[in-house]
């Protein structure tokens, strides 16, 4: 949405059919909250079940074509995606600071730790094409745009000069310059 709740709060309940959907489902008007469990309950019906991705690992190799292979093979190898984007949501949950938006304090402003400040959760890759834009604040519009960052402009410094977490995700394939 990348941008200010109270605005989110404003535009939707400037919408009719929003105002309906809302007094209808929560018995109230367009409030941050419902917005919260609207969009959770969202996030909850993504299900993706038996995917041609699991199908190749459960050893359908016609599941995915030579291209989506060749994918595969990069994703596990080079690029090192893997290392983050593991298990069977394809994320290992941990938090990491990856130098998107310095403006967002990420989980440090929820431990209040230094340490946690501009760290950021591993998302899920499953049913990734439908969620869009990417990254935790919006910044990217396409998955295009995700793998042109990881390739070629990941910062290698944070705010204040802050060391990012680079080297535990950026594989070789994100090493090259511009």
């Amino acid at each position: 949405m990348v941008q200010d709740l109270d605005e989110v709060v404003e535009e939707l309940g400037a919408i009719p059919s929003y105002v309906e959907e809302f007094e209808r489902s929560f018995g109230s008007t367009v409030n941050e909250e419902d917005i919260a469990r609207a969009l959770a309950a969202y996030q909850r019906s993504l299900i993706t079940l038996n995917s041609p991705f699991d199908r190749y690992l459960a050893g359908d190799e016609n599941a995915l074509s030579p291209a989506a292979k060749k994918g595969l093979r990069l994703f596990r190898g080079d690029a090192g995606c893997v290392r983050c984007h593991n298990g069977p949501l394809l994320s290992d949950g941990k938090y990491y600071q990856l130098g998107v938006n310095n403006a967002d304090l990420g989980r440090g402003s929820v431990t209040g730790n230094a340490e946690d400040r501009y760290r950021f959760r591993t998302p899920s890759l499953r049913d990734i094409a439908d969620t869009g834009p990417y990254m935790h604040d919006g910044s990217l519009e396409t998955l295009f745009d995700v793998v042109e960052f990881y390739y070629r402009r990941v910062p290698r410094s944070g705010p204040e000069g802050a060391a990012l977490d680079v080297d535990l995700w950026c594989g070789k394939a994100t090493r090259r310059s511009t």
